[in-house]
């Protein structure tokens, strides 16, 4: 680098960088310097209040740096061959890629390949089994709720079945009492052909009846 210290002489005829604290003798020169990383480098220092680097100091720390970064990227490198080496199946690490083509083509390795593939499988369908007994399992509590809330639908729909029955016989008065019972029992059994199960029938029918007589006799 053509350049020289500034040694803050106040000398109009040479181009200076504040940053790096040095002096060129052309313009030209002046504006490569400002390309380069080594008054990228001096300009950061600046912001930080930092003293600028020389020129000597900044290239061996760079070179320093450079050094290590290959050393790291070998070692990445050598990882990396590493895993591409290694058997997973067989947990075993190999040296070079001959002796690791040999191994996958061994007896030894297709034998073990097997044995772990059919472990997977089995453990896949130990799954599938499980997630299907779940689904069961919500099916049959979904049906359970169902029939449960049929079944109470059901009880509701007989209550309101015999509250209507015994209101319409207490408020008929122009009715004979003898054939109030009689039309009001062709009015239960349409009623419960309409809303209710076989086996619950009877016993809403002689319920119903019951309540219609001792209606009958309080009048």
């Amino acid at each position: 680098m053509e350049a020289r210290e500034n040694n803050n002489n106040n000398n109009s005829s040479f181009f200076t960088c504040i940053s790096c604290r040095l002096q060129f003798d052309s313009a030209e020169l002046q504006r490569e310097h400002y390309k380069t990383d080594f008054h990228l480098f001096n300009q950061k220092r600046k912001l930080v209040n930092l003293a600028p680097l020389t020129f000597e100091v900044y290239e061996k720390a760079s070179s320093e740096l450079r050094k290590k970064q290959q050393q790291q990227q070998q070692q990445l490198t050598s990882k990396q061959k590493e895993k591409e080496l290694y058997c997973k199946v067989c947990n075993k690490t190999y040296s070079s890629q001959n002796s690791f083509s040999q191994h996958l083509k061994s007896t030894r390795h297709l034998q073990f390949e097997k044995i772990k593939l059919k472990e997977q499988q089995e453990k896949e369908f130990e799954n599938e089994n499980n997630e299907n007994e779940n689904d069961k399992e919500n099916e049959n509590d979904k049906e359970n709720e169902n029939k449960e809330n049929e079944n109470n639908n059901n009880k509701n729909n007989e209550n309101e079945i015999k509250q209507t029955i015994l209101i319409k016989v207490k408020n008929d008065k122009n009715t004979p009492k003898k054939s109030v019972s009689f039309a009001q029992s062709e009015e239960i059994k349409q009623n419960l052909n309409d809303n209710t199960d076989k086996n619950d029938k009877s016993e809403i029918k002689s319920e119903i009846k019951s309540e219609i007589k001792s209606e009958i006799k309080s009048e």
